[in-house]
């Protein structure tokens, strides 16, 4: 049987990885944030237009999503990719030569822009890697729980570290 091959996009704060991460687990397939495997696998060229909030060039992001092909044989839920028209013909190309790689759909996740606000300044990342969003909306219709992940409670709970604001 063929494992599910999703594609999640929307603008930070949404919640994509958060869905993302149940998906990938009640399908038993591989949850993948392009945004972490690219800050990994790419040269330091590549990560200083990232951390100026710029898009990867396009020959960096095919290279590395052809990489994953291995990776995802049996599924993948990929979290943040495409974020341009270009990088969408880059999946159909690269899918069209790479049938594991060819997503099945893509799931667009939004909020409203006062929400996402909210969101995105209610991310807490502590300095071991944990982290999570203490903002809860719930207003006019519109629910965005807090994201409490039982690592981060257990390590405030636990331990000394240094908690700030997620940059």
């Amino acid at each position: 049987m063929a494992k599910l091959r999703m594609l999640l996009i929307g603008p930070p704060g949404c919640g994509k990885s958060f869905y993302g991460k149940m998906i990938s687990k009640a399908y038993d397939v591989p949850f993948v944030s392009m945004g972490k495997i690219l800050g990994s696998r790419v040269d330091a060229s590549v990560l200083e237009r990232m951390r100026k909030g710029l898009l990867a060039p396009p020959e960096a992001v095919t290279a590395v999503f052809k990489s994953l092909a291995p990776e995802f044989k049996e599924g993948f839920v990929l979290d943040g990719f495409p974020r341009s028209r270009e990088q969408v013909r880059t999946i159909i190309d690269v899918g069209s030569s790479v049938p594991t790689l060819m997503p099945d759909f893509a799931l667009n996740i939004n909020l409203r822009k006062d929400v996402l606000k909210r969101k995105l300044l209610g991310r807490r990342e502590c300095s071991c890697g944990a982290n999570w969003n203490v903002e809860h909306v719930d207003e006019d219709g519109c629910s965005a729980p807090a994201v409490w992940q039982q690592r981060s409670l257990q390590l405030r709970k636990t331990h000394d570290h240094a908690f700030r604001r997620h940059r």
